[in-house]
């Protein structure tokens, strides 16, 4: 899970050539949130950390963000629910649903995109190319 070769990391560092994104973690697993931020610290990204949709919404109040990752499963609200919360708050944020659970991977993205999220992604295809992909998506796509 979020794997980056040290050749990768050298290879395509912090100097993306992409403007800077603003992305939150949203899971209640403070090791993940941990991993996943210095990842997207290898993809030059400012991050924010929530442990659950309340902060979440919190933050989403607060600052501008460009991109909301989301966990699925979390104790209390849901990352589908989530979703509709934050969305609701930002209509423009960008959402991506994310769970440790592949067996269902269709299921998750269809349940994903009906609530509004752009789609879903098991925690364990998360790579520095997946996340360079939404940095590009947010150089294409109209505010």
């Amino acid at each position: 899970m979020l794997l980056v070769s040290n050749q990768a990391a050298g290879r395509r560092g912090l100097d993306t050539g992409l403007p800077m994104t603003r992305i939150l973690i949203v899971d209640d697993q403070a090791a993940f949130r941990r991993q996943f931020r210095q990842l997207l610290a290898l993809a030059g990204v400012s991050v924010l950390e929530a442990q659950d949709i309340a902060e979440a919404e919190m933050l989403v109040r607060a600052t501008s963000l460009d991109l909301a990752v989301v966990d699925l499963m979390m104790p209390g609200v849901n990352g589908l629910e989530g979703v509709t919360r934050l969305k609701r708050l930002a209509p423009t944020l960008r959402v991506i649903l994310i769970s440790a659970f592949r067996d269902h991977t269709d299921l998750f993205r269809t349940a994903a995109r009906q609530a509004g999220a752009e789609t879903f992604i098991a925690k364990d295809d998360l790579d520095l190319d997946v996340v360079r992909g939404w940095q590009s998506a947010e150089t294409r796509a109209p505010r």
